[in-house]
C-alpha cells in the first residue's frame, strides 16, 4: 500500500568522516533505504591553507599606526554657494509676469510640502500674489487666512 502523501527518499543519511592514507579525510555518505555506501577523498591541504586565519599582534598595529600619515584640516568655515536665484522663485517670478496669480499659492504649497522656508524676498511676492488671485470666490482675508494655515 502506497503513503497517503509524498515521502522524501533521501530524508535520511548517515556521515562518517574518517582519515585516509594520504594524510586527507575520508567521507562516507550512506542512505538509510540502501546498503550503497559513498566514498569521497577531501584532500585538506589545500583546503587548509585557504581556511587559515590572520592574527595581528598589538605591536603590529602599533607600527602601523606609526606609519600613518595624519593632516590637519584647517578650520574654515564652508562657504555656501550662492545661487542666483531659486527654481520656485523663477516660477513665481513667471507666473507673475504671465498674470497667473493663482499659480503661485501652488508653488508655496509645494514649498511648504517639502519643508522649504521660502526667504522674505520670496514671501513677499507669494503675499503681493494674494489681492490677485480671482476665480476662488474668497475674500481677501479669507485667502491669507488660507495662505497662512497651510
Amino acid at each position: 500500500k502506497k503513503a497517503p502523501r509524498k515521502t522524501n527518499k533521501n530524508g535520511h543519511m548517515s556521515v562518517s568522516i574518517g582519515p585516509s592514507l594520504n594524510g586527507g579525510k575520508l567521507l562516507s555518505l550512506r542512505r538509510s533505504n540502501s546498503s550503497t555506501v559513498r566514498t569521497y577523498q577531501v584532500d585538506t591541504s589545500v583546503a587548509v591553507g585557504k581556511q587559515q586565519r590572520g592574527y595581528s599582534t598589538v605591536s603590529e598595529l602599533e607600527k602601523q599606526f606609526s606609519n600613518l600619515k595624519v593632516q590637519e584640516q584647517r578650520e574654515e568655515p564652508a562657504k555656501e554657494p550662492v545661487f542666483a536665484k531659486s527654481h520656485h522663485e523663477v516660477m513665481i517670478d513667471q507666473f507673475l509676469e504671465t498674470n497667473k496669480p493663482n499659480e503661485v499659492l501652488a508653488v508655496y504649497l509645494n514649498l511648504r510640502g517639502n519643508d522649504v522656508v521660502p526667504s522674505l524676498e520670496l514671501y513677499n511676492k507669494i503675499l503681493r500674489s494674494i489681492p490677485l488671485r480671482d476665480g476662488t470666490g474668497e475674500s481677501t482675508e479669507e485667502k491669507l487666512t488660507h495662505l497662512l494655515n497651510v
